[in-house]
């Protein structure tokens, strides 16, 4: 009799706590709305985001109050009337009967996103210029938000990120190309500007293209009917995932170092039958042609003779993919698979001193 009792009172307080979270369910907004954010000047400005089905979400802003009612599957969306570019600080508040969310120093002038692949992913880290981005002044009229890097099926309701105010520890992990750009912009225009980076570098167009107007090529109908199925099948998910790791682990397998082997990172290698190339350059550049493989590359580099003997720093910007380097012979650095982002980070390598024997690297 005992274990029943508990039993029903088990059931009951499950209910009441199922009730009391549909009534008095909270205001859900997107990423995108956040301190610190810069809305769209001179255009409505939509404000959107989720609640309890039928529920009356009400917006107010600079002067404005504006009502909408959720639908039943709890997603609501207003618009305020256009305003005029502002750098003086607002509060948006968003709330219901019961809640209310308060995004504080908000302001309305240009909005702009920056997207593409490595050039505008490229953060002040990745390039190695954390001193650069050190040295940027504070600047409250310029705001970033940087979109995480994710990968979904099907489009989601929120990216996730932040908005923050330009600043140089908000720099370094932010797109270098977009910083400027943004900078510019602002002192340009004196309104405030915000800039949103939503980039992924070695990624396609078609990534980023609605479904609806990919079928529009009939060149592309082989991927989507081999993407729609993914979507419809876990099994065929699974396999094309099995593929995919199969397929990076024959693009970067190593059948062993032949080059070193041959004497290619001797500094009295014989030169003869390299080819001469100018860089930076593209493999397919240099080749004329698409091709994968390893491929080495030589350089002499004249240094002061009181550099003979002291450790130095070898810096080689970005390599796309792996590398390994020498000094005279002597393995000084190298970065694979085991480093994030390997395809786009700079490489910075110490020399120790007694790799440098005289006045030619």
């Amino acid at each position: 009799m005992k274990g029943s009792i508990v039993a029903k009172m088990l059931v009951r307080l499950v209910v009441l706590l199922g009730c009391a979270g549909s009534v008095f369910a909270d205001i859900k907004l997107p990423a995108v709305f956040s301190d610190h954010m810069i809305f769209q000047a001179d255009q409505p400005i939509l404000v959107w985001g989720t609640a309890d089905p039928d529920q009356e979400v009400t917006v107010r802003f600079a002067g404005q109050e504006k009502s909408a009612v959720a639908s039943e599957s709890g997603e609501w969306q207003l618009a305020l009337d256009p305003m005029p570019a502002s750098s003086s600080p607002r509060t948006l508040r968003v709330s219901n009967f019961k809640f209310q969310v308060s995004l504080t120093n908000v302001l309305i002038g240009e909005v702009w996103m920056a997207s593409g692949q490595s050039n505008m992913d490229f953060t002040f880290r990745m390039l190695d210029r954390l001193n650069e981005a050190a040295a940027q002044p504070a600047n409250s009229m310029l705001r970033l938000f940087n979109t995480p890097h994710a990968v979904s099926a099907e489009v989601k309701d929120d990216a996730g990120g932040q908005w923050e105010l330009c600043r140089p520890e908000a720099l370094s992990d932010f797109s270098a190309v977009a910083y400027y750009f943004g900078k510019r912009l602002q002192a340009d225009r004196q309104v405030p500007v915000g800039i949103i980076v939503s980039a992924w570098g070695g990624t396609k167009i078609e990534t980023w293209t609605p479904i609806e107007g990919l079928r529009k090529f009939p060149e592309l109908r082989d991927g989507l009917e081999q993407y729609e199925l993914m979507v419809r099948d876990p099994f065929a998910k699974a396999r094309l995932s099995a593929q995919q790791e199969a397929w990076q682990h024959l693009s970067y397998q190593d059948p062993g170092n032949r080059g070193f082997l041959y004497g290619y990172a001797e500094p009295d290698a014989d030169p003869a039958g390299w080819q001469t190339v100018a860089v930076p350059a593209t493999v397919e550049q240099i080749l004329g042609e698409a091709k994968d493989g390893a491929f080495w590359f030589r350089r002499t580099v004249q240094i002061p003779d009181e550099w003979i003997g002291t450790p130095l720093t070898l810096q080689l910007g970005v390599l796309d993919d792996l590398d390994q380097t020498y000094v005279n012979g002597i393995p000084v650095g190298s970065t694979g698979q085991e480093t994030t982002g390997f395809w786009m980070t700079p490489r910075s390598y110490p020399v120790p001193a007694y790799a440098v024997r005289d006045n030619q690297l």
